[in-house]
């Protein structure tokens, strides 16, 4: 079965939380992790039908007000300090509704229920920053609650059109080492 796939490297911290590392287009591991009383299989979280989901399916079930903030931040790319203003609360509330957002999607996409534990949201919020702006995201010590919602936001963020496709830097750098000095009488 062809589809894309995410891997998810885990490292155990406590016994309630570990350090998630995402890849996109990795090989799947086989192998259980257990992530504050929740189990989740490596096939579970990266399965193929899951990452080619459109962004209409995993949008529409959400209430009006999450689905306007999750298209804000992965569409319009607004920050969560426009989107708070936009809405009219704080930052942290705004940072809130997306991550609950996320939770939402996650659950519907079969990662567990959703958990209601947003305490990791900024923390979350900076991760969908350095997403939507193609940088590394920083590493933090995430929850249950908070792996949901990274893995939902890698997952709508491959759903949006032309996000996986290679920066035009990196094509060029590739044809220079494929053909040298070509590309310069070009």
């Amino acid at each position: 079965m062809r589809g894309r796939y995410t891997n998810a490297r885990v490292d155990l911290v406590t016994k309630d939380v570990l350090v998630i590392e995402m890849r996109s287009l990795g090989q799947v591991g086989a192998h259980l992790t257990v992530i504050a009383g929740h189990t989740f299989h490596a096939g579970e979280v990266a399965t193929p039908w899951r990452s080619t989901l459109s962004l209409r399916a995993l949008l529409d079930p959400l209430p009006g007000e999450l689905r306007l903030v999750t298209v804000l931040r992965f569409l319009r790319r607004r920050t969560v300090g426009q989107i708070a203003t936009q809405l009219g609360v704080s930052q942290p509330a705004a940072a809130i509704l997306i991550f609950t957002a996320l939770e939402d999607i996650g659950a519907q996409m079969g990662f567990g229920p959703a958990l209601d534990d947003p305490s990791q949201a900024t923390e979350v919020a900076a991760f969908i920053d350095h997403l939507v702006t193609r940088r590394r995201p920083p590493r933090f010590e995430a929850t249950a609650a908070a792996f949901q919602a990274l893995l939902a936001a890698t997952c709508v963020h491959a759903a949006i059109a032309g996000n996986d496709l290679p920066r035009a830097r990196f094509m060029r750098s590739l044809e220079e080492r494929a053909y040298p000095g070509r590309i310069a009488a070009l």
